[in-house]
């Protein structure tokens, strides 16, 4: 009777262990499908829009588990209903993923058809994303010494191989700060050969920017941020990049707070828009001395009387000084070579040029 017994329960658990398995099984292939895992984001983003309240949407899903994560029409509204950011598509590939830890290791992370409208008003210091991280943010914790122990052995590992970026456009317009920057880029490219957030260390072979446009717009500021947040040079990374390849770019000084003239005999300073622009530069090191070797950059302006011709030479910038050697620039019907140096006590001493 006994022995009927147990038969019966171990044959009760096979067949359960068969379902549990077919389910897991059926519910692998069900989860592969585009439109399920479309739901379920659709679903994530409802809540997510609710909690914010503005929209958030999620067009497309493609996910092959533990590989390939694609997001299509990813779009977020800010509080004034207006495009925060839109990414027609985001491609990931993962060298490593274990879902039990915090480590990432992506092949390629590419980002196509980005839109972006970050911006303060002139009576207003706050940006217009904030609601996203205050819905976001979760309450503050007592930390003890047991739970630190425990974050800094389970910090984020991220580590990326290429990125490629094409058809970006960002608008950062901070008009309570004072400035503004405008930047679109045809694409870029990056081939990272180690990267590090934890030590803050950044190697990369390559980087190659294709008809990259950049604006920086400046206005008139609602309170003095210069001394608040002075530059430097220093800002506690160890950034190596190998190759630097800039084509076709273009780049302008828009300063709003100054009357344009217009005028095409000589270099106006507050005004002024670069056509084109090229540079080839190499060895490029970022710790507490910026360091780079230029082999050419050349840039010219229609509209403002720039045309420099060459420029080459190995240059190093720190937060006490700019250096330039083996220099040899080219421009208009001028031709420099030599060596140059400017000592300077940090660069809150610019801000009257500024």
């Amino acid at each position: 009777m006994i022995n009927k017994i147990i038969k019966t329960i171990f044959n009760v658990l096979g067949i359960l262990l068969v379902l549990l398995l077919a389910l897991i099984i059926c519910s692998y292939f069900i989860i592969q499908q585009e439109k399920v895992q479309t739901w379920i984001v659709g679903k994530a983003t409802t809540i997510l829009s609710e909690k914010t309240g503005t929209e958030i949407s999620v067009g497309k899903v493609h996910i092959e588990f533990f590989n390939t994560v694609v997001l299509g029409d990813v779009y977020v509204e800010d509080k004034n209903g207006d495009t925060l950011a839109y990414v027609r598509s985001l491609d990931t590939k993962l060298s490593y993923f274990n879902p039990f830890t915090t480590k990432f290791h992506f092949n390629t992370l590419s980002l196509e058809g980005v839109r972006a409208n970050i911006y303060t008003t002139e009576t207003d210091s706050i940006f217009n994303y904030q609601f996203l991280i205050d819905a976001l943010q979760n309450p503050p914790k007592t930390i003890t010494s047991t739970d630190t122990t425990k974050n800094s052995s389970s910090a984020i590992d991220i580590r990326i191989k290429n990125i490629r970026l094409a058809d970006i456009a960002v608008n950062f317009d901070d008009k309570f700060g004072g400035q503004g920057h405008q930047i679109q880029l045809n694409s870029l490219d990056i081939s990272i050969q180690d990267i590090d957030l934890k030590s803050k260390i950044l190697h990369v072979n390559s980087i190659k920017i294709k008809e990259p446009h950049y604006i920086l717009n400046t206005y008139k500021k609602n309170e003095d941020t210069t001394s608040k947040n002075p530059f430097r040079i220093n800002i506690g990374w160890n950034m190596i990049a190998n190759d630097l390849e800039i084509s076709q770019g273009k780049f302008g000084i828009h300063n709003h707070t100054k009357e344009r003239t217009y005028s095409k005999k000589g270099f106006e300073v507050n005004w002024f828009d670069v056509d084109t622009l090229q540079l080839t530069a190499n060895d490029f090191k970022w710790d507490s001395v910026m360091v780079f070797n230029i082999e050419n950059l050349s840039a010219r302006s229609k509209s403002n009387d720039i045309n420099l011709t060459q420029l080459k030479g190995l240059g190093q910038i720190s937060d006490e000084f700019i250096d330039a050697q083996n220099l040899e620039l080219t421009y208009n019907q001028s031709i420099v070579k030599g060596t140059a140096r400017l000592s300077f006590n940090g660069f809150e001493e610019f801000n009257d040029f500024i």
